[in-house]
């Protein structure tokens, strides 16, 4: 099992390494997130970005976190785009809604285009719905 996993993480790092479309990373961590692969859409987001990467602490914490909002809001059933914001040629947010079967989680996303591929930059979530008026 464990050899499939890493099999698996190789391959969407792979991927994600080429993307070209700036939703490409946080389309592909809600299609993860849908499929109850919560380590693996952690893993697969930031593998564009070293410097994330490199604070191990802050990703286990993360995977905590993502695997306790699952435990309390219960199974996700689909995703849904609330909206896309240019905020600058090489900076790009997007606003995800996952819905639960109790509650739902807002995500937002930052992607970063420093030369010519776009970039995991950030991501945060919270069970509230403020975010989606924060820039509206």
């Amino acid at each position: 099992m464990k050899i499939i996993y890493t099999i698996l993480l190789l391959v969407g790092m792979t991927c994600n390494l080429y993307a070209n479309k700036a939703n490409e990373y946080p389309d592909n961590f809600m299609k993860n997130l849908i499929d109850e692969k919560y380590d693996f859409a952690i893993d697969n987001y930031f593998t564009s970005n070293p410097l994330i990467l490199n604070k191990k602490q802050q990703i286990i914490m993360l995977k905590s976190q993502i695997q306790n909002i699952m435990n309390i809001f219960g199974k996700t059933t689909e995703y849904e785009l609330a909206f896309e914001e240019t905020l600058s040629p090489s900076i790009k947010r997007f606003v995800y809604v996952l819905k639960h079967t109790h509650h739902p989680t807002i995500w937002e996303f930052f992607v970063y285009k420093p030369k010519d591929k776009w970039i995991a930059s950030s991501m945060s979530f919270k069970d509230s719905f403020n975010i989606l008026n924060k820039y509206q």
